[in-house]
């Protein structure tokens, strides 16, 4: 069996994040967890490596940059007089825990009726099924109407274009999403 030598890169794209070494046992899609980083963006920025579902102990990779998105969260109701926004950003990369940050301008939750917070839910249909997150936005301390919530440790599925970002006016404990979804938008801005 033709087994080919282990092959280095020329050169690494310019903000590459640093070289490694497979070793047996390695698989792009484990290196790219262990990076934290996306499995395609291991496969963009290795170009040198003919098939990347094969690996040779030896192979030199470069490492796909830090990368960061932010989008704006539009509006899904009328806010009947009030002002309401809202951002996410998605942080991942080498050495970085891949994860979601909303900040957004709200009124108190029961500004708009029987509700007593704010949730932030990231959903994707992936095979056949829901893949979802939820956390509580808690009211940022001397901000007046800012509301803010951090989602660490993202799974791959839900880092994907199509993920929907919603954010919801809830009563009690953290419901399934549209109790009143006042913004939303996806990450088709951040490929």
């Amino acid at each position: 069996m033709y087994r080919r030598p282990p092959l280095a890169p020329t050169m690494c794209p310019p903000g590459f994040g640093g070289r490694y070494v497979v070793v047996p046992g390695d698989t792009l899609y484990s290196i790219s967890l262990l990076f934290r980083v996306r499995f395609e963006g291991f496969v963009v920025v290795n170009q040198h490596i003919p098939n990347p579902n094969v690996l040779v102990p030896g192979d030199v990779l470069c490492v796909p940059p830090f990368s960061a998105c932010s989008l704006v969260l539009k509006p899904r109701r009328d806010p009947a007089n009030f002002l309401i926004s809202g951002t996410v950003s998605i942080t991942t990369g080498p050495g970085v825990e891949r994860s979601l940050s909303v900040v957004a301008t709200l009124p108190a939750p029961s500004a708009f009726g029987d509700f007593d917070r704010y949730v932030v839910y990231a959903i994707r249909r992936y095979n056949n099924s829901f893949h979802a997150t939820a956390k509580p936005l808690a009211e940022v301390p001397n901000n007046p109407n800012t509301w803010a919530a951090r989602i660490g440790d993202i799974s791959d599925v839900l880092l994907s274009p199509d993920t929907i970002i919603v954010i919801s006016a809830n009563k009690g404990d953290v419901p399934p999403p549209g109790v009143l979804v006042l913004l939303e938008g996806n990450f088709y801005g951040c490929r």
